[in-house]
């Protein structure tokens, strides 16, 4: 769907009808349209990792993310009925809270692919609850004839702790799509001066590393966001002053096949492997012709 959606914006370019990006809210693809990632999100919310890992198994996600997130909200409401009063009212906030994120990001708003950060501020209390579900569940079997499942409960923990690391860490497994924001990164810095206008969609790692980048997704570009929303990008890319565009090749290929844009652009660079492409432009921006 996000794909879809993705296409829709790139007609935009060629003049049809101004279609918004879904990950910017203004128009999400379909209600509920993140319900099925929500659970895992929670799950990777409330280990709190220094890198959210790629948590997806697929329809497994419909058991166990959903499982352990149901046994976390009936001991949430256990722990609550028992609690004093003032850790009560702390925790029934932060209940409230996180389902009105849960409820908001799952239902209308957002890519799935940035709900770990949405879901982010209630990574404290998740923590907690979580910690507090395991250490009551080990002190109820440590005694009776359950004690092989307190001990089974401890190795799953450990083990799923190491596979997300393991995840985080092992660069052919989890980082592959991170490498081309990198692979970018570097061509730039080899191939351009440093006073070079460069454009992108995806700029939040290149325009760290390379001050003169216009974002062209309209996230972080409020003048970009303007011109998508009334069909006007391609104008407002010939108007500005960016003489690369470096981006993924899906979307640097659509910009070299756009009517409006082709004349303007030469393909400079195409590494598929590393899901790269560069168009440099060849004629000075229309503002500068104009005057």
């Amino acid at each position: 769907m996000a794909n879809l959606q993705q296409n829709k914006i790139w007609r935009n370019l060629a003049g049809q009808r101004p279609v918004p990006d879904d990950r910017l809210g203004a128009e999400p693809t379909h209600l509920g349209q993140n319900l099925f990632h929500l659970f895992p999100a929670m799950v990777k919310t409330a280990i709190v990792l220094s890198r959210e890992p790629d948590v997806s198994f697929g329809f497994i996600n419909l058991i166990w993310a959903p499982a352990f997130s149901i046994l976390l909200i009936a001991y949430s409401i256990n722990f609550i009925r028992t609690a004093d009063p003032i850790t009560r009212k702390v925790l029934v906030m932060g209940i409230l809270f996180g389902t009105s994120l849960a409820g908001f990001y799952g239902l209308f708003f957002g890519h799935h692919s940035f709900l770990v950060r949405y879901l982010f501020p209630l990574s404290p209390i998740l923590l907690f609850l979580t910690c507090a579900m395991f250490t009551a569940t080990f002190r109820k079997t440590a005694k009776s004839r359950l004690a092989w499942l307190g001990r089974g409960l401890r190795l799953f923990i450990i083990i799923i702790l190491v596979w997300f690391h393991y995840q985080i860490y092992n660069t052919t497994v989890l980082w592959t799509a991170d490498q081309s924001y990198f692979k970018r990164v570097d061509w730039v810095a080899q191939n351009l001066p440093a006073e070079t206008w460069v454009g992108g969609f995806h700029t939040g790692v290149l325009g760290y590393f390379h001050d003169k980048t216009i974002n062209l997704s309209g996230r972080v570009n409020p003048q970009a966001l303007e011109a998508r929303l009334q069909g006007h990008l391609t104008q407002y890319i010939l108007d500005s002053e960016i003489s690369y565009l470096v981006d993924e090749w899906r979307f640097i290929k659509q910009c070299n096949q756009n009517r409006h844009l082709a004349p303007h652009f030469e393909l400079v660079h195409q590494d598929t492997d590393n899901n790269i492409g560069v168009l440099r432009r060849i004629t000075p921006p229309a503002k500068a012709t104009d005057g």
